[in-house]
């Protein structure tokens, strides 16, 4: 008995460790996503890249997406973005509304509306954008690019 004990110890501790090593022979999803795709893209007003601001997808539930994750990211000064998922790079495929806050950073406890916007200030939420787009695991070039008004 004692000696099965042993072993039975010991493929426990092998297969604890089993779960630590990344990638497809470790255990799981560490975030809860599931799968995800690349989602990359360039905001742009009047042709012109937007220099600042983030972005969010939101699930679509009223098109089938179900999903409780929110993907987001960062627009850079040349008005590129990619997304996350939690930690996870990517995001999983459906429908979304799209949120862009196009803007410069606005500081804690300055929110008096002094921000400077580079689009109109509609795009910040993904009630009043207008904007939905379809992940999908293989999308066209330019699928994600965002072209807003000011």
């Amino acid at each position: 008995m004692r000696c099965f004990q042993r072993q039975a110890g010991l493929a426990s501790f092998v297969l604890a460790g089993a779960c630590m090593v990344p990638g497809p022979a470790g255990c799981g999803d560490p975030y809860g996503v599931g799968p995800t795709v690349p989602v990359v893209g360039k905001v742009t007003v009047g042709g012109q890249p937007v220099k600042a601001g983030t972005i969010s997808f939101r699930p679509d539930k009223s098109k089938g997406n179900t999903s409780v994750h929110e993907p987001y990211g960062e627009i850079d000064a040349e008005g590129n973005y990619k997304l996350f998922t939690g930690k996870k790079a990517g995001v999983p495929v459906g429908w979304y509304r799209v949120a862009v806050f196009a803007g410069e950073p606005v500081e804690v406890g300055n929110l008096s509306g002094q921000a400077k916007w580079y689009a109109n200030p509609k795009y910040a939420s993904a009630d009043t954008s207008g904007l939905t787009i379809e992940v999908v695991a293989k999308p066209e070039a330019g699928a994600y690019d965002l072209k807003l008004t000011k």
